[in-house]
């Protein structure tokens, strides 16, 4: 009934719908920004928008308009409820709570509105995007055109087209689509930040290609701290003689679905590199949800999957005689899309070269 009367409501004020559904359709889950919104009728039109394209989008509510009677008009338009009390912008916390409503769900589309207010505002605010890179989802847009009369949901494929304009493109998806990502930047010589994991060797050894003839900055994490930890590892897996066996263990939240983690790899890298050996010729066992894992001659893995932890991780040498342990724990996601925009920012002044965040931070 309501797709009925959002139809009516676009016929007889003269609206489309510019609508790229096959895109769409490869995905259940992303954000869906909109804008403008500088009125209330921005958010009838869009709503009604994407009710016609059969999407089901929702979006965030203070808690108290999904109290009868207002749930009956806002729960079947997608609201959901939001403690403003327990879940405070300041903190980030609205973006917490959204990363976790995606990680949780297996289909879930968030309408948000990039500019944070009902006025007008050429400064968009980054939580969408911070939400985004930290749940792993796409950004899709949506748009009105008031002169035109035309309401639009698109969602860019990798195309030139789409690249042409940007200065740096940031990349967190997956290896196929990075490598895709790269034949196209490297012929529009444009900057390229890769934060996407599970390249395999060979995959590797293009990215590394590509780099000839464009500058790449690529981290299996954004993180400072995890490329500290990266580089304390690098130290102690040289420092350390054969008698010191290594092992990696880490904990993620239960809807992470691969392992070892990216940043595992990243910080078994690191031992490896101390030892001037290739990681996937170290690269011993790896354990998923194990109590306790034994030390190899190779790196052993052990990977942790429970609650909602956002990223725990544990290099440790031992020689049978004494244990040495490095850690690091995130409290934050936002730290990786921050990581990110300074990564792009710091990109724009390099030459073609393969980079990584401890160029960035100057590690010697």
């Amino acid at each position: 009934m309501f797709r009925l009367m959002t139809m009516l409501l676009f016929k007889i004020n003269g609206w489309k719908l510019i609508l790229n559904k096959e895109s769409l359709s490869h995905y259940k889950k992303f954000i869906l920004i909109g804008a403008p919104h500088t009125s209330n009728w921005d958010a009838i039109y869009f709503t009604a928008a994407a009710t016609i394209s059969k999407l089901k989008p929702q979006f965030l509510i203070k808690k108290s308009w999904m109290k009868f009677p207002f749930n009956i008009i806002f729960k079947p338009l997608g609201g959901i409820g939001v403690d403003n009390k327990k879940t405070s912008k300041k903190s980030s916390g609205i973006i917490e709570y959204m990363v976790n409503l995606f990680n949780k769900r297996k289909e879930l589309i968030i309408m948000i509105s990039p500019e944070g207010t009902r006025s007008k505002n050429p400064n968009w605010k980054t939580g969408f995007y911070r939400t985004a890179v930290a749940a792993n989802v796409p950004i899709v847009l949506g748009y009105l055109d008031y002169n035109k009369k035309i309401a639009g949901i698109k969602l860019d494929l990798n195309t030139e087209l789409a690249f042409k304009a940007t200065d740096v493109i940031v990349d967190f998806t997956v290896p196929k689509c990075t490598l895709n990502i790269l034949k196209i930047a490297s012929k529009l010589k444009k900057k390229v930040v890769i934060g996407t994991t599970g390249f395999s060797s060979k995959e590797e050894k293009i990215i590394k290609n590509y780099s000839k003839k464009i500058p790449i900055l690529k981290a299996g994490n954004m993180s400072l701290g995890v490329n500290l930890l990266m580089y304390l590892a690098e130290i102690a897996s040289k420092s350390l003689n054969d008698n010191y066996l290594s092992k990696i263990y880490e904990i993620h939240h239960k809807h992470k679905k691969d392992y070892p983690s990216g940043t595992a790899l990243m910080l078994g890298k690191g031992i490896a590199d101390g030892k001037n050996k290739d990681l996937y010729n170290l690269m011993g066992k790896k354990f998923l949800n194990k109590k306790n894992f034994p030390y190899g001659k190779k790196i052993n893995f052990n990977s942790i999957r429970k609650g909602e932890i956002i990223g725990e991780h544990e290099v440790m040498f031992s020689s049978g005689k004494e244990t040495i342990s490095l850690n690091h724990e995130a409290s934050d996601r936002t730290l990786y899309s921050d990581g990110a925009l300074t990564a792009a920012k710091w990109l724009m002044q390099k030459k073609s070269g393969l980079y990584s965040m401890r160029d960035l931070l100057s590690f010697s």
